[in-house]
């Protein structure tokens, strides 16, 4: 997967409907659902097994940057969109973009201590401010909301359009939080979350691989 380098100021480019989108090849990743025996809670494990979670089946990404910030554009497809948290049983659909911080970390097991993972975490009900997640394995996931990520989104005829970024550079990043320049080469991997189906969580759809990302100099 290819960052292709673009003009257009920051703000801009948190537009899915942006043209520079267009300048950039479009993967399309399939997605699993996340196995219900490696879930943090026994709860989970126990029950899930005659549920269905993890539903959608693909998510389309693109990615540029402008040589101040890296953005994804993620799109994928719902019967039914979810945008506010009304009651404890109702979530909100979510999409994210993991990075491993440290060497080949374990994607399905989010993470080591030793090799972390680092999640940009869009999630409709918080508006157009992402989460900067990290984890160190199953159930460690640590949320910082005081963070430099954006995002824009839109949905329409039953597509998500997510747009999320970050400046290469970052004053004050957290200790887990993916280093990023261009010309550079790591790895990435992606999560959707449906909200209609009570994905939440560790129960979602994800990529079990990491996906090799250049990011053009």
């Amino acid at each position: 997967m290819l960052a292709k380098r673009v003009a257009g100021s920051s703000e801009s480019l948190l537009d899915p409907q942006a043209a520079q989108w267009q300048q950039t090849d479009e993967e399309t990743v399939d997605l699993l659902p996340t196995p219900v025996e490696l879930q943090a809670s026994e709860y989970i494990q126990a029950v899930w097994p005659q549920r269905a979670h993890g539903l959608v089946a693909q998510v389309r990404v693109r990615s540029l940057h402008n040589g101040d910030s890296l953005f994804f554009r993620l799109e994928w497809q719902i019967a039914r969109a979810v945008t506010e948290v009304s009651d404890i049983d109702v979530f909100a659909d979510a999409a994210g973009v993991l990075f491993p911080v440290a060497g080949d970390a374990p994607l399905t097991e989010m993470g080591s201590p030793a090799q972390p993972v680092n999640a940009w975490f869009w999630r409709a009900d918080l508006g157009e401010k992402p989460l900067s997640v990290t984890a160190s394995g199953r159930g460690t996931s640590q949320r910082h909301v005081d963070n430099p990520l954006v995002s824009g989104s839109s949905w329409e005829a039953g597509t998500w359009r997510v747009v999320l970024g970050r400046p290469f550079t970052v004053a004050q990043p957290h200790r887990n939080s993916i280093g990023l320049k261009p010309g550079m080469t790591t790895k990435a991997a992606f999560v959707v979350l449906e909200g209609a189906n009570n994905d939440r969580a560790g129960l979602k759809a994800y990529s079990p691989m990491w996906h090799e990302l250049t990011i053009e100099g």
